[in-house]
């Protein structure tokens, strides 16, 4: 009986003690969390890559067919008739394409390491990179089309790593 009392005690304490300090941590970390913590990545896939003389801007979003076929047509070879086919969207996605001016690499790639939102928008990490082909054919002005699932971002800042 005893021993029955006691880890009844113990398992009393351990159980309450656990859960006082759980809540206590979520409050301080409720209470400490400033703008900066409160970013999130934010999953993205990547649909299109390619160069191209037109400048679309640093960025341009697609969120239904209408934009994203005028998108596709801005983007499109004139070489060919139907150079890339155009992505569907289901609901609650978009298409993001960026097209940074290149500081190191004229003739390079980039490459996208992450995207976050925050408070004001998207911040979109990339980082140029040497690409032979592009180099070897002078291809310059890459383009990374990438679609992306949730609420629409109301600015997007493009940052070099």
């Amino acid at each position: 009986m005893r021993n029955a009392l006691i880890l009844f005690f113990l398992s009393f304490t351990y159980l309450f003690a656990g859960c006082g300090t759980q809540s206590a941590r979520t409050f301080m970390n409720d209470k400490n969390t400033s703008e900066s913590d409160q970013k999130t990545s934010v999953a993205f896939e990547e649909v299109r890559r390619l160069t191209t003389e037109v400048m679309i801007g640093t960025y341009r979003i697609a969120e239904n067919l209408e934009k994203t076929t005028k998108l596709y047509g801005l983007l499109q070879d004139k070489k060919f008739k139907r150079s890339a086919p155009i992505p569907i969207l289901e609901d609650g996605e978009y298409l993001l394409a960026i097209q940074p001016k290149m500081k190191n690499e004229v003739y390079g790639d980039i490459e996208i390491s992450k995207i976050v939102r925050s408070k004001t928008g998207f911040q979109v990490f990339y980082r140029e990179v040497k690409n032979s082909q592009y180099a070897e054919e002078k291809l310059k002005n890459p383009v990374i089309i990438v679609k992306i699932k949730g609420a629409v971002p109301a600015k997007v800042d493009l940052i070099r790593i």
